[in-house]
């Protein structure tokens, strides 16, 4: 007990090892439990190159940490010099340059950050620090022979060497999180999830108990990436920490199984989808909606889409989908902006199909903006490549953000998206090809009150609604956290 009689107020760090500008689901988790009696402070990594953008959250702490990917820099130079290179280096008289020592310094950096997760790194750190300090008297000297030293394959997939980056932002957070009291650890996504464990040890090592939940943003297993060794990296070191963990979160009930198949899990993870409440937002002064933004009547069709931009969206088999769809328009809101290169090819193959004046883009808003900005849209998309694991089992936000709005939805026939469009009568689902996504979307056209009227159904509101999420993930803290005594 505090002075005065009040109950002392239950601490929660949580960690995201992404940005948190566009994240709608880590900034209502915060909010919501901070307004659910918890004392929040949420921690975030951003790249030393940019600007941090100013986030405030009501009754929550935000902290972004800066980090500068030094290791992840350097392997990359090392694989552009030889892809079959293993960046493993043994031990030599002086560094090559200045480049060199700062990596060997925030290799040690970072073994100090693990000396719980991976007590070994322990062993011999003393007189690793030391040898660095007499390797950096004799930093003129030059390693010769660089790429023979690195042509040796891996003989098996080392996480910690392929996941560079991981290293980077756990160095950064280090200082940041040793002056954090918490009582329970959220962390979101896998990134920062090696930081979590760490955290619960080294308090543990002070004599205290602190909870660790993991929120599971993704089906990590199940993802599909264009470096398989990447794939392979995140699945091993989640599998490593998942022992360290005392309460998991899925964002469906097809993926919180998915998840409990995969880590071995005695109890299925709790679900949180992220969904929106069953009152919306009241718009703020100078908030748009896309009809306005494109200057477009009420009468014309207009199409949103609002989402991150990537192969694996089919936003090029939209794109050629609107030479079928002659008096629609066609609004995409970029995620992370108009200036990814993904966002480019797009508009050059809008440029190619002489669609110009109907297809529209724009830089992202805040995500407590997007409802009201996809209001007065005629069809909200949520396009997704089919027959991926992780699509097959996630249901995006974006579904609910639409629904909120009163727009109905045309969405790729994928498992649980699929599923809960068609079974819920909030639009129509369609195959990866312009053709398939056309007709659906004149199908929704053609009865679109009808559609409009699902997404108000209250059962689904309720069933759906951010409150109940709320209620979940309340109860998981509850059962998890550490008992006072």
């Amino acid at each position: 007990m505090n002075q005065g009689g009040v109950p002392k107020r239950t601490r929660v760090l949580m960690l995201l090892g992404t940005s948190l500008v566009t994240d709608a689901r880590v900034r209502k988790s915060a909010k919501s439990i901070s307004d659910a009696g918890y004392a929040v402070t949420l921690v975030w990594c951003h790249p030393m190159a940019t600007k941090p953008a100013p986030i405030e959250i009501e009754g929550v702490e935000v902290i972004a940490v800066p980090f500068n990917s030094y290791l992840q820099k350097h392997r990359a130079k090392l694989r552009a010099i030889n892809p079959a290179a293993n960046p493993r280096r043994g031990p030599k008289l002086g560094y090559k340059n200045a480049q060199d020592r700062r990596i060997a310094a925030q290799r040690l950096s970072a073994r100090e950050a693990r000396r719980y997760v991976q007590p070994k790194g322990r062993r011999g750190l003393f007189l690793a620090q030391q040898i660095h300090r007499l390797r950096s008297v004799a930093l003129t000297r030059r390693e010769k022979s660089l790429v023979n030293r690195q042509a040796k394959r891996f003989s098996r997939e080392d996480w910690r060497e392929t996941l560079c980056h991981i290293a980077d932002q756990e160095v950064a957070l280090d200082p940041v999180l040793r002056q954090i009291k918490a009582d329970i650890v959220h962390v979101h996504d896998v990134y920062p999830l090696g930081a979590g464990v760490e955290y619960k040890l080294r308090q543990a090592d002070h004599g205290q108990r602190v909870a660790l939940i993991y929120d599971a943003h993704e089906f990590v297993a199940g993802q599909a990436r264009a470096d398989e060794s990447l794939a392979a990296a995140y699945a091993t070191m989640e599998r490593e920490y998942a022992g360290y963990v005392d309460g998991f979160v899925a964002v469906s009930e097809p993926s919180a199984k998915a998840i409990q198949k995969e880590l071995n899990l005695s109890r299925r993870p709790t679900v949180v989808i992220n969904s929106q409440p069953e009152v919306p937002m009241e718009p703020k002064e100078g908030w748009a909606t896309l009809r306005e933004l494109t200057g477009l009547d009420e009468s014309v069709p207009l199409i949103a889409y609002v989402g991150g931009m990537g192969h694996r969206r089919c936003l090029e088999e939209v794109i050629k989908a609107m030479v079928q769809l002659e008096d629609a328009h066609l609004a995409m809101v970029c995620v992370p902006s108009t200036r990814h290169r993904y966002a480019k090819v797009l508009m050059q193959l809008t440029k190619q199909l002489e669609l110009e004046d109907r297809v529209h883009f724009f830089d992202p808003v805040p995500p407590e903006q997007v409802c009201h900005l996809v209001t007065g849209c005629t069809v909200g998309l949520n396009p997704l490549q089919p027959h991926l694991l992780n699509h097959e089992l996630t249901l995006p936000n974006k579904v609910f953000e639409y629904a909120s709005a009163g727009v109905p939805v045309a969405a790729s026939r994928t498992g649980e998206l699929g599923r809960v469009v068609t079974e819920y009568g909030l639009g129509e689902t369609f195959d990866p090809a312009p053709d398939s996504i056309a007709q659906a979307i004149q199908t929704i056209m053609s009865n679109h009150w009808v559609y409009v009227n699902a997404t108000r159904n209250p059962a689904f509101i309720q069933e759906f609604s951010w409150e109940k999420q709320v209620a979940n993930l309340v109860a998981l803290y509850q059962a998890v956290a550490p008992k006072a005594g």
